[in-house]
């Protein structure tokens, strides 16, 4: 356990807050950067990719181009309003995911200042000491350094529908980092 914590520039007590703040600036925050969002207009101008859409496009041109000019007109009307309802739809349910993601961020219990707390999982760093109980979710990427009979659900990840036992072993961990 020593090994680990000596690689890791931590204590038991876990870190201070200034180490933990200064191990943010060196690491960023925990969590997965969502990427650039696309512009409106593209994600407006995606309505238009489905094949019926297309086929409804095609169709419109082929009546104006026959003469049938009243036709062409309604055909794209119904494409357009088609579009602006499954755009505003999507953007709806963009936000309100959003929404629900900023209500529910997950939380970890640390030690930090030699206290235990509660804090977002985002602001965790490496080196703070981590205390899972029965139930709880593995807010980061961490390395066990004590246990007692930890066994992980981990189907999400390797589809296996049995949970896998955990045992602290600092030799195997500190040869893997």
């Amino acid at each position: 356990m020593q090994e680990i914590l000596k690689k890791y520039k931590t204590t038991l007590k876990g870190l201070t807050s200034e180490e933990a703040q200064k191990r943010i600036q060196e690491y960023g925050l925990n969590k997965i950067n969502a990427g650039k969002k696309k512009p409106l207009i593209i994600k407006f101008l995606e309505e238009f990719k489905d094949l019926m859409v297309i086929i409804l496009v095609i169709a419109s041109l082929i009546s104006y181009l026959a003469g049938e000019k009243t036709d062409a007109l309604i055909i794209m009307i119904v494409v357009l309003i088609n579009a602006s309802i499954g755009f505003i739809q999507k953007y709806k349910a963009e936000k309100a995911l959003e929404a629900l993601q900023k209500l529910v961020s997950p939380k970890a219990r640390i030690i930090r200042n030699n206290e235990e707390m509660e804090m977002e999982a985002e602001k965790l760093v490496p080196g703070d000491i981590i205390i899972l109980n029965e139930g709880n979710s593995v807010t980061a990427d961490c390395v066990l350094i004590e246990g007692n009979d930890l066994n992980t659900q981990e189907s999400i990840l390797t589809g296996e529908s049995t949970p896998v036992s955990k045992i602290p072993s600092p030799q195997i961990l500190l040869k893997k980092i």
